[in-house]
């Protein structure tokens, strides 16, 4: 048993060096193919393997991810992803954070994100209402037709 363990942790290890050599590369900062997701990963590795090293290079990985210009708000490539990521960083405490003073603005974003993707038909525009599995509180905002939205999570 513990042999098995061993060769797991070697697994992760040589993953996460992997994935940290190409990690310079991430040109988007979203969760699927981005940096946001590639820091959670490393950030699960690190704890794993007891690693201080790859929990600073995956604190840096995500600090450039918050720091993306991109308007995408979505779940995959966007700031739904990221703030997915985010909350749970902190949720599982590899961050100490507020959210709310973090990432208040960008939750009226994606929330008039999904309402426009929904009244659109947009594709994709539903894969962002993950981004709430990991806010553990309500979010309110206006919708565009001046009535009151109100998710209770």
């Amino acid at each position: 048993m513990k042999e098995d363990m061993e060769r797991v942790r070697m697994v992760i290890r040589h993953f996460a060096d992997y994935v940290l050599l190409d990690s310079c590369a991430y040109q988007s900062a979203g969760f699927y193919n981005g940096q946001a997701g590639v820091a959670l990963a490393l950030f699960e590795s690190a704890r794993m393997l007891d690693d201080s090293f790859l929990e600073e290079q995956a604190f840096n990985l995500f600090q450039k991810s918050l720091l993306s210009q991109d308007a995408d708000m979505g779940f995959q490539e966007g700031w739904a992803g990221i703030g997915f990521v985010l909350a749970y960083l902190s949720h599982y405490r590899f961050i100490d954070t507020d959210l709310d003073e973090l990432f208040k603005k960008r939750i009226y974003q994606i929330c008039g994100y999904i309402e426009d993707g929904i009244n659109k038909h947009r594709y994709g525009a539903g894969h962002s209402i993950r981004f709430f599995y990991e806010f553990p509180y309500e979010t309110v905002w206006l919708g565009r037709n001046g009535k009151s939205k109100v998710w209770v999570l």
